[in-house]
């Protein structure tokens, strides 16, 4: 058992660490709900067996190799101008990193994830956690969240009152829906309606809570 420092409520704290450490340990497809990061394992390096230590270095490992590709594919968006949907697919297509890696690394679905790049998904309803997750691996701090999910949130009330073309020839779904959020978007930024859009305080605060538990408070 992991030493008591400021009795039950941190003694409990650290069961539920312990619980979940065990459980990463036990198998390469687990995803925890919260990353493990290096500080982690060093500070508790001296309670792992090798074997568990080891297999925790290598997620550590993997992960910090997936965030290093997406963030060097980061580069040249501007968060402002790119619906959030677009931002982490164009980013996860950009640094050819699998749909299902990401997913697995931020707790999704496959299937979920793909419903989330697409634009079926609205930001404001992924849960704070995902979003967290994806910010420590994209490094996009909250501010640029803040304005890529407005401009996610403000394209898509340009559309609903646009009226929609049908899909004609070739032309994929996907590929539809793309050419639609852009036109959106341009709309929106025209006529400002995308600067007009208020993020929920809530949406914001329950990510930053999660990114301070995490000690990221260097994407804030």
């Amino acid at each position: 058992m992991l030493k008591n420092r400021n009795g039950k409520d941190w003694d409990r704290r650290l069961e539920d660490l312990e619980k979940e450490l065990e459980k990463l340990a036990e198998g390469d497809d687990v995803v925890l709900d919260f990353p493990v990061s290096e500080e982690m394992i060093a500070k508790f390096a001296s309670e792992l067996s090798p074997e568990v230590e080891t297999r925790m270095w290598r997620k550590v490992h993997q992960r910090g190799e997936l965030s290093e590709k997406l963030h060097s594919a980061l580069q040249g968006f501007d968060p402002a101008r790119c619906p959030f949907s677009q931002l982490i697919s164009d980013t996860r297509t950009r640094a050819n990193v699998p749909l299902n890696e990401l997913a697995n690394a931020v707790g999704l679905e496959q299937s979920q994830l793909e419903d989330l790049e697409a634009g079926r998904v609205d930001p404001l309803s992924v849960t704070p956690e995902v979003i967290a997750s994806l910010m420590e691996l994209f490094v996009l701090t909250l501010s640029a969240v803040e304005n890529s999910v407005r401009c996610d949130v403000g394209a898509r009330h340009v559309r609903a009152g646009l009226s929609q073309p049908s899909r004609r020839g070739q032309v994929t779904r996907e590929q539809f829906d793309r050419a639609m959020a852009d036109v959106s978007a341009a709309l929106g930024r025209r006529d400002g309606t995308l600067q007009k859009v208020e993020i929920p305080p809530v949406f914001l605060g329950g990510i930053e809570n999660i990114l301070r538990r995490r000690g990221r408070e260097d994407l804030l």
